[in-house]
């Protein structure tokens, strides 16, 4: 034997065997080869450096949730985790990149026996990636400046034949920064507006016990007219600076409920002609309007109604646009998704309440991503219409009957259609606030249908006018009628 080998196989194949490696000899001509290869990834690298993932000590840190290593020298590896070594190749198991450690290499090889210098590859980063890469002879592929969140790698080694391997698939994940995290945002916005509230109880508190002591003086010199009078006064001016506290600080509320709606930088950038009348029932709303763009994600523009008005609808509409960046910081920008992981992260934070329903807060909403060099859109929405005026007609866009918060369907996928749009096209978003205003002779609601008809009669007028027309019509029907919700309602000229 001495280490080569000659075997004639039954088949007329001759297989020789030499030092590391076996050739094959078809004395008929050329064997088809119709066995697909195997496909593993032999290495990761981390920023273009080699990392030693076997030489790494663990760290003693049994108090910490994440598992730290070291290598052999003693010099820490930073800003990443894993659980375990994968048994063959040594490879990380569930590994975790910090947010700035983000430029990760995968190194593959395909194995045949047949012809092995015809293996070719493809590969495809889920949650990166829109589709497959092109076939191709390297083995190697890097990603960087990945943004936060889960990916599965995905590659498949192809013979000269066609043959395709099953897909190897490797999971892994990058962390995003701290001020990025949902918790970081909603303690922020809890503490500012928990100083609101105790700025405000703490001040009330202090009249009221000054205001007590003035009754009981009263009450002692009931006799002395002038001094009774004077205490009046006092009382008087007192309510008054508590009032006007009361106000300063639910408006400097509305300053921060404002900074989290869409900039209108923002909308500037990605609409050319557009208005928007915005007015709450109070001094804080319920409604919000909000948007999103970055530099792989159409312009998303989202007009919504939180469950309530006032103080309790701006703290659900805060929730909402903090669940809403969550879930674009995740990747779902896709209308219908976001609405869905929304949903999702809704009910999450809600569902513990202290409420006998628990946490069926939420929101109605309706959301528009504008493609606007194939002149579409693509719309999903909850309970809020979308109208488009085109030649003196309405055009209703139909949503989802369902609200984004818990319901009895909230295991239903909101749907998703898309929409051709032209030039001079009038799309129109809103909420319920304009429809459901009492007024008019005789007190009844505006409903929907005089409002269409309102919107045609106004769409080939200039932006400006149309939302002035608008703002008058309303004031008119209201009369000296009590507001009786926030009014959202935004037109936007193709």
């Amino acid at each position: 034997m001495g280490g080569k080998t000659i075997l004639e196989a039954e088949d007329g194949v001759i297989w020789i065997g030499a030092n590391d490696r076996i050739t094959i000899f078809y004395k008929n001509g050329y064997h088809k080869d119709t066995i697909a290869p195997n496909i593993q990834l032999l290495s990761i690298n981390i920023s273009n450096e080699t990392i030693p993932w076997s030489s790494l000590k663990q760290l003693d840190n049994s108090k910490s949730k994440d598992t730290t290593f070291f290598l052999e020298n003693g010099n820490r590896i930073h800003d990443f985790y894993f659980d375990s070594l994968s048994r063959w190749y040594g490879l990380p198991q569930n590994l975790q990149l910090a947010y700035n450690n983000n430029f990760i290499t995968f190194n593959f090889i395909g194995i045949s026996t047949n012809h092995p210098g015809n293996i070719k590859y493809q590969y495809k980063l889920d949650g990166f990636d829109e589709s497959w890469s092109t076939i191709t002879s390297k083995n190697e592929i890097s990603y960087s400046n990945l943004p936060n969140g889960k990916y599965i790698f995905q590659v498949k080694a192809i013979n000269g034949e066609g043959y395709c391997s099953k897909e190897f698939t490797y999971s892994f994940s990058i962390s995003p920064p701290f001020w990025k995290t949902w918790w970081f945002r909603f303690t922020v916005i809890s503490i500012v507006v928990g100083l609101i509230i105790y700025y405000v109880k703490k001040r009330e508190y202090n009249l009221l016990k000054r205001q007590f002591v003035l009754e009981k003086t009263v009450e002692d010199r009931t006799a002395e007219v002038l001094q009774e009078k004077k205490i009046v006064e006092q009382q008087k001016d007192l309510i008054e600076a508590k009032h006007k506290e009361i106000n300063d600080s639910i408006n400097y509320a509305e300053r921060i409920q404002r900074s989290f709606l869409a900039s209108k930088d923002l909308i500037d950038e990605n609409l050319k002609d557009y208005f928007i009348l915005f007015e709450p029932k109070a001094i804080v709303s319920g409604d919000f309007y909000w948007a999103f763009k970055n530099q792989n994600t159409p312009f998303l523009l989202l007009t919504a109604d939180s469950t309530g008005h006032g103080v309790p609808g701006a703290f659900m509409s805060i929730a909402n646009i903090s669940c809403l960046n969550e879930a674009v910081n995740k990747g779902f920008t896709q209308p219908s998704n976001l609405l869905n992981e929304t949903r999702r992260l809704i009910v999450k934070y809600l569902k513990n309440d202290g409420s006998q329903d628990g946490g069926k807060d939420g929101m109605d909403a309706s959301i528009i991503s504008f493609d606007f060099e194939n002149n579409k859109i693509k719309y999903a929405g909850a309970n809020n219409p979308i109208w488009i005026v085109r030649e003196n007609r309405i055009i209703e866009l139909q949503t989802d009957k369902m609200p984004v918060g818990k319901h009895d369907k909230d295991n239903v996928q909101f749907s998703e259609k898309e929409f051709d749009i032209q030039a001079n096209d009038m799309i129109y978003t809103l909420t319920d606030g304009l429809p459901d205003q009492f007024g008019g002779p005789k007190g009844k609601k505006f409903m929907y249908k005089q409002l269409k008809e309102l919107l045609i009669s106004i769409s080939p007028l200039q932006l400006d006018e149309q939302k002035k027309r608008i703002a008058e019509t309303y004031n008119t029907w209201k009369g000296d009628l009590e507001q009786v919700d926030d009014i959202t309602l935004i037109g936007i000229r193709i």
